[in-house]
């Protein structure tokens, strides 16, 4: 009976093994699971937390470039500011530059206006240039055909006068006809002091004709442009057929005046160093006023009918011969 009971008892053992067994088991492999689990837990953990820390550093690193920026900023915000300034300041400029600009213009068009008025041409640095003057041969060539039809006309009276005064026939000559033939005899001078410039004018266009760039001494401007107004300003002096005015005297001593103005104008625009310029005008013109004493007070010069002239007429005629220009003397 008690083996029986041990028997059955160790069945019943051996039925009990089997299940918990199988519970161990499967226990086991549960635990495996877990551990598995846990190691992918631990690798995840620590790849977040290396994942935390860079990130971490990555802001910090991030803060401070932020504030390197702020301090960028900052600075660029003072520059920009400087640079509006500057820029107000530029735009006041430009705004002040255009009003000169205006005020030039307007300047500059009143300087045309003035020129052309007075027929001046105003060099500056913000007119144009100059072209080169190419019409100097017409000028010279109108200045010649006036001096010669003058010069003609100087000649015809002085025929007649002479004529007049070479005639057989017996002539009442009075004092003021007396000095119209000295006269005469000064224009004869003046004629040639004329010629002489004329030939003066010729010789220095045949030498400017080889420049390429034809640019004027100041002295030859004055020379070419005074002529027509020193052959307008020469009276004409002529008697036609010895009949004369009313009040020849006066007639005369206007002419002489006319003739002492003209000088005075010549004398101021000379050069006030050339002393032998002045001398010579000054010459001249106190001849002229001898001349209207003597007019004034009825003493006249003597001149002969052959056409000879007296000490004082020889005196007057050199007074009246043109001093040379410095134009002509170079």
């Amino acid at each position: 009976m008690a083996e029986e009971g041990k028997s059955r008892y160790s069945r019943r053992e051996k039925e009990l093994e089997k299940p918990l067994n199988i519970k161990i088991i499967q226990l086991q492999e549960q635990l495996k699971d877990k551990e598995s689990q846990l190691e992918n837990f631990q690798t995840q953990f620590k790849k977040l937390y290396d994942d935390f820390t860079y990130n971490l550093e990555l802001i910090y690193e991030r803060d401070k470039d932020i504030e390197s920026l702020n301090k960028r900023l900052q600075e660029m915000t003072k520059i920009i500011s400087s640079k509006d300034s500057e820029i107000r300041e530029l735009k006041q400029n430009s705004q002040r530059l255009k009003q000169l600009e205006q005020e030039n213009a307007i300047l500059y068009k009143k300087l045309e206006s003035l020129t052309q008025d007075h027929q001046v041409k105003i060099p500056g640095q913000y007119l144009e240039p100059r072209p080169p003057r190419l019409d100097y041969k017409n000028l010279l060539k109108d200045n010649r055909n006036m001096i010669t039809k003058k010069i003609s006309s100087y000649n015809n009276s002085i025929s007649e006068k002479n004529q007049v005064s070479s005639s057989k026939e017996p002539v009442n000559i009075d004092k003021t006809t007396k000095l119209t033939i000295n006269m005469n005899f000064d224009l004869e001078e003046r004629i040639k002091a004329l010629q002489e410039e004329n030939s003066s004018k010729d010789r220095k266009s045949s030498s400017l004709a080889h420049s390429r760039v034809l640019e004027a001494t100041p002295e030859y401007d004055e020379d070419t442009s005074d002529i027509p107004k020193k052959v307008k300003k020469t009276p004409s002096l002529h008697i036609k057929h010895n009949t004369l005015d009313e009040k020849p005297g006066k007639k005369q001593e206007k002419e002489i005046g006319e003739l002492i103005k003209s000088l005075q104008m010549y004398k101021k625009q000379s050069e006030a160093n050339s002393r032998s310029k002045l001398k010579a005008y000054d010459d001249q013109i106190s001849a002229l006023n001898e001349d209207i004493d003597k007019l004034r007070s009825g003493d006249v010069r003597s001149a002969s009918r052959n056409g000879q002239q007296s000490e004082d007429g020889d005196k007057k005629c050199k007074q009246f011969a043109r001093p040379r220009s410095s134009f002509e003397t170079r």
